[in-house]
């Protein structure tokens, strides 16, 4: 509207309202032509008034185009600000999550470890034992055989002796045998014998 209205050209005045009019003075005239110059300045000077509002008009408009890019602007930085944070958030988070996992990790294997030692120390007791078990079973066996063999001993001795409560290998007179014949023989073993014997005696068997 600006350059339409600048590219306007003032009214031209019809030719014949210059020409004095027939009749009239030339004061008039005069006084009619300043008011008309006047009158044409006023419309010249109302048209500069409006281009100017025009121009501060744009002016304003072009100001608050300004302004709400500037707001634009703004809100945009603003919504980036916001996800960055979300961003940083997202990857505390992450990170948080990460060390929570490492430490379940990190417990789950000392679990495991613990477990172990308590499974090696269970087997090391149980080795223990059985070496404990095994030692008594030798012991017993061991005293087992002692027996036996004291009990062999002894039953050998009692059977290789009739005549008295010991029985002990000895050989009489008469020719018979140790073995439960003595007594039923009537024979009784010789002076030398009977000495070399009750010498391997045991104390308490020579009272026969």
């Amino acid at each position: 509207m600006q350059s339409h209205r600048r590219s306007e050209a003032p009214p031209e005045l019809s030719p014949f309202l210059l020409l004095p009019l027939p009749g009239l003075p030339e004061e008039e005239e005069e006084e009619e032509e300043e008011e008309e110059e006047e009158e044409e300045e006023e419309e010249e000077e109302e048209e500069e008034e409006e281009e100017e509002e025009e121009e501060e008009e744009e002016e304003e408009e072009e100001e608050e185009e300004e302004e709400e890019e500037e707001e634009e602007e703004e809100e945009e930085e603003e919504e980036e600000e916001e996800e960055e944070e979300e961003e940083e958030e997202e990857e505390e988070e992450e990170e948080e999550e990460e060390e929570e996992e490492e430490e379940e990790e990190e417990e789950e294997e000392e679990e495991e470890e613990e477990e172990e030692e308590e499974e090696e120390e269970e087997e090391e007791k149980e080795e223990e034992e059985e070496e404990e078990e095994e030692e008594e079973e030798e012991e017993e066996e061991e005293e087992e055989e002692e027996e036996e063999e004291e009990e062999a001993s002894r039953e050998t001795e009692e059977s290789m002796w009739a005549c008295g409560p010991v029985q002990t290998p000895v050989t009489f007179l008469c020719g018979l045998s140790t073995k439960n014949a003595c007594s039923s023989a009537g024979c009784s073993p010789s002076r030398s014998q009977s000495d070399t014997w009750l010498s391997r005696l045991p104390a308490r068997r020579q009272s026969w």
